[in-house]
């Protein structure tokens, strides 16, 4: 009786005990879903703590950033100008613009400015303004720069393909010649022959010579364009030879028109080797410290003027507007100013002039 009464015993035990072993298996089961969810799960911040940084800031940006300048040349005083102009923004914009930026001169060879721009790919520079010596050639490596994350701005020189830019920042260059047309016209009475230093490889020439042609064809029936010369640079030493040749085809002109003021400088220099410096009057486009000489000495008639310090400020805020989130016009055009005898000494649309 006693050995089963022992026997029951240890059963009942043996049944508490895998009943026990069931129970605790369960109760385990909601701790490791639980451990499992806290992995998964982002914490909230605590109250005094700062939001994850999601997006670019204007601090890091100004921080880390690296910009650059890549010029068609850095002997005309407009492109100093905008060289001028950008680094008094970024400068604003606490930007250290001895480590952070940098100017390259494309020598007027569209070939160097290609490897100038491959180069800033390859270091990593993230915002170019883009000055090119033609409209067409550095297409594809814009592409490839506009791939590789880097934002384009082209200032003063529009590009044939604007796909791979943010934004074009240029004067009214159409407008600038058309100014200039009406002016010359004023001052010759309507009436006379003229001649035009023109450069279709450039497109900012371009815009500026059809401007002119248009209004003098469109408007003035008693004034004749006689003389078209194209030019390879928007230099002195290319226009003069090409106004002597003007000279000697049509001495009888009282009109020229050159597409920028240092081409009127190199047309000036001819004219007045020929004593013809009362006959012709000169217009041009730039509004520079150099033609402003011209102007007050009587030897230019005046100039369609530009401001290339604003074009380089409106870039920089064009590039910070952009990466910081907001919208950017694919085109801004600022409108020229007719600078002659009675306002060249006052005008101040060249910072490094004031």
């Amino acid at each position: 009786m006693k050995k089963r009464l022992l026997a029951l015993l240890m059963v009942l035990v043996l049944c508490v005990s895998v009943v026990a072993g069931c129970g605790s298996k369960e109760e385990d089961k909601p701790a490791e879903t639980t451990t499992k969810a806290a992995e998964t799960t982002t914490a909230k911040p605590a109250d005094d703590a700062q939001p994850a940084d999601d997006g670019l800031t204007e601090e890091k940006i100004t921080a880390e950033y690296k910009f650059a300048l890549m010029l068609q040349n850095t002997w005309n005083p407009f492109f100093t100008e905008i060289r001028v102009g950008i680094e008094d923004a970024l400068t604003e914009k606490g930007v250290d613009v001895t480590k952070q930026f940098q100017t390259l001169d494309g020598n007027t060879d569209i070939a160097k400015q290609i490897n100038d721009l491959e180069d800033l790919i390859s270091a990593g520079t993230n915002v170019v303004f883009l000055n090119t010596t033609d409209s067409t050639g550095i297409d594809a490596s814009a592409k490839k720069a506009k791939e590789a994350g880097m934002v384009l701005i082209a200032i003063d020189t529009p590009q044939d393909n604007p796909e791979p830019l943010l934004s074009t920042v240029a004067s009214d260059n159409y407008g600038a010649g058309v100014l200039c047309a009406e002016k010359l016209a004023e001052a010759l009475g309507e009436t006379g022959d003229c001649g035009a230093y023109l450069r279709s490889t450039s497109k900012v020439a371009a815009l500026r010579g059809s401007g002119f042609m248009d209004t003098i064809e469109a408007n003035y029936p008693n004034m004749a364009i006689v003389n078209k010369q194209e030019g390879t640079a928007g230099s002195a030493d290319a226009a003069l030879p090409c106004m002597e040749n003007i000279l000697q085809a049509n001495p009888d002109i009282t009109g020229m028109f050159a597409l920028n003021d240092p081409s009127a400088q190199g047309c000036i220099s001819a004219i007045k080797s020929a004593g013809k410096i009362e006959q012709i009057k000169v217009v041009a486009v730039d509004g520079s410290k150099e033609a402003k000489q011209l102007v007050l000495a009587g030897e230019q008639l005046g100039s369609s003027a530009q401001f290339p310090g604003e074009m380089g400020r409106l870039s920089v805020e064009s590039a910070y507007t952009f990466l910081l989130g907001g919208t950017v016009d694919a085109e801004q055009l600022i409108p020229t100013q007719w600078m002659n005898i009675d306002n060249a000494a006052t005008m101040k649309n060249y910072d490094y002039d004031n």
